[in-house]
């Protein structure tokens, strides 16, 4: 493939790309224009590693992710979503370079290191290992400060209304401490359920600070690590993992009944010092698969007062509430 200058690559890349993606990233850079040309093309000149920066600010459909892909020639089937991402923030700087300096692109190894690992002599080790790679960093809220938590609270939790199942404000979290940067913002989340019905949501009140009104109970943070389930083992491990474990159920359920004991999510569920987790790893439940949450980034999921469980995800640049009773 031939290609004369670094924003004719980066063109070619932001041209798969969905219009909220390019508008969104046009606004960061001021450069909006009236159309999606103009717009794109006065994008594609801004600065150097132009698209790693869009590939770690947005979140971008896997769908485009792969287009995005093919269009520059470089093979990412199979991979999953983070695995695409992953490789494209490794290898696009290399290509951008190459371009800089009038190399042909052939000169650049598009070859990921995952594609050339062995499957062979998989063990339930090997398995958690994979996990321990993936693991998430969560904060776990709870009402009684201790050595182990913040010393601040960063939420807050109004015990009356989900006790009595009412409809309201229900809790509030400070968005800066986050532990996804990916996921933090500068204010606070204000999440209203009406658990009977589809009308919850969650609205992020820019530049506010959190306080604890009366009536509200505030939420410490201490640190804990998420362990990926084995659904989430069968979507978001290397390549070579997903592949033994597609031939390996007997595995796969060893690792599901190791997940329960070793990585205590029925402790979470059942122990009530705990209100809620931010960040993690997503479950599956009767009414929405893990497949069907493939887009959605968890933010926070609740554990006191349960059933029902209260979960908040970003979706793109939105905020989606769901209410889980099993």
């Amino acid at each position: 493939m031939a290609i004369n200058s670094v924003p004719e690559f980066n063109r070619i890349f932001l041209d798969q790309l969905p219009a909220e993606t390019i508008n969104e990233a046009a606004e960061l850079f001021a450069c909006v224009l009236p159309n999606r040309k103009k717009t794109t093309d006065k994008l594609a000149k801004q600065g150097p590693h132009l698209l790693n920066f869009i590939l770690y600010e947005f979140d971008i459909p896997a769908s485009n992710l792969k287009k995005a892909a093919k269009a520059l020639s470089i093979d990412v089937s199979g991979f999953t979503k983070d695995e695409i991402i992953a490789h494209l923030r490794k290898i696009l700087p290399e290509m951008e370079e190459a371009v800089r300096k009038g190399c042909s692109l052939s000169n650049v190894n598009m070859t990921s290191a995952e594609s050339q690992d062995s499957s062979a002599g998989m063990s339930l080790d090997g398995l958690w290992e994979e996990a321990e790679r993936i693991v998430k960093s969560v904060l776990l809220l709870k009402a009684r400060k201790s050595g182990k938590t913040s010393k601040k609270p960063i939420a807050v939790w109004n015990p009356k209304l989900p006790s009595k199942m009412e409809n309201g404000l229900w809790f509030r979290i400070d968005m800066r401490k986050h532990p996804d940067p990916k996921l933090c913002a500068d204010g606070v989340l204000d999440v209203n359920i009406n658990p009977y019905g589809p009308e919850s949501t969650a609205t992020l009140n820019k530049g506010q600070l959190l306080k604890i009104n009366k009536g509200e109970r505030p939420l410490y943070a201490e640190e804990a690590w998420d362990f990926p389930c084995q659904e989430i083992l069968e979507t978001k491990a290397k390549k070579s993992i997903r592949e033994a474990l597609a031939n390996d159920s007997e595995l796969l359920s060893e690792y599901g009944s190791a997940w329960w004991v070793e990585a205590n999510p029925r402790d979470i569920f059942t122990h009530t010092a705990v209100y809620a987790q931010l960040g993690g790893w997503n479950i599956g439940w009767p009414d929405e698969s893990i497949d069907e949450q493939q887009n959605k980034r968890l933010i926070v999921r609740t554990y006191q007062n349960a059933e029902p469980w209260i979960e908040v995800f970003r979706v793109g640049r939105k905020y989606e509430v769901s209410v889980r009773i099993t």
